[in-house]
């Protein structure tokens, strides 16, 4: 998996997704802050040769997917946090999409 998190601030045109679990119950008081949104988007590359040839996947994920991925593989009975607890993992199961 490669994932490219360094935005740099680049101008992104999607705002960012908001509403998600707080991870912890942890809020920020200077400046103001309750985690229940998400950054910008990050590009993310996954290499197997259990994915198919030519596959996109336009699913919006965030960085809780990976250990919620690994907790759905090596069937972990524990979340780390909230957030990973609700993420969308990656070993889904459906048809290629094919890009245009």
């Amino acid at each position: 998996m490669v994932l490219y998190d360094e935005h740099g601030g680049f101008y992104d045109r999607v705002p960012p997704p908001d509403q998600v679990p707080n991870p912890d119950g942890k809020v920020a008081v200077d400046p103001p802050f309750d985690f229940t949104r998400l950054g910008v988007r990050v590009p993310a590359i996954l290499v197997s040769p259990w994915v198919e040839k030519g596959r996109i996947d336009s699913t919006i994920y965030e960085h809780a997917a990976l250990p919620a991925t690994v907790r759905t593989l090596f069937v972990l009975s524990e979340a780390l946090t909230a957030r990973d607890r609700v993420a969308k993992t990656f070993e889904k199961k459906s048809q290629p999409e094919h890009a245009p």
